[in-house]
């Protein structure tokens, strides 16, 4: 439950949240156009026709986890002030809660056991700039080229 001081600022925020996922989307269709170039390495995630996506972080999925490895590239990103943070629960059935609930698996579930091996996010803030978009992609290309990927 909110505090009312915090109810308050949950009111003046929400006046906020078109212009918020506004500049989100602009921030993640920036990024997206100049990470198209490593699309060899990463899937990302995109906006389908007939959606519409709030741009809370940019998924970002190594294709290949023994040619780019996840951790490597996530400290290297830290280290440059990028924080990075796993997709939340990827594949839910390997989670230990599991256990608790009866289910069943329909499937290997691949795509989801990939997301949770090989995803992380990155925020898209809406106070990021055109620079700072330009300075995240900037050190994706640096670890590339790192790595002698590029």
């Amino acid at each position: 439950r909110l505090t009312e001081p915090q109810a308050k600022m949950g009111m003046i925020q929400i006046r906020k949240l078109d212009k918020f996922i506004n500049r989100r989307r602009q921030n993640a269709k920036l990024l997206l156009s100049l990470m198209k170039i490593f699309s060899k390495f990463f899937l990302y995630q995109v906006e389908k026709e007939n959606s519409f996506h709030s741009w809370f972080g940019f998924i970002i999925i190594i294709k290949d986890i023994s040619t780019i490895n996840r951790e490597k590239l996530c400290n290297f990103l830290k280290n440059n002030g990028i924080e990075t943070r796993a997709v939340v629960s990827g594949n839910f059935t390997s989670q230990p809660v599991v256990k608790n609930f009866k289910h069943r698996v329909v499937g290997k579930l691949t795509n989801s056991r990939k997301v949770m091996l090989n995803g992380f996010s990155i925020g898209i803030h809406q106070n990021l700039r055109k620079k700072d978009i330009e300075y995240i992609f900037t050190k994706f290309q640096k670890f590339l080229y790192i790595e002698g990927l590029l």
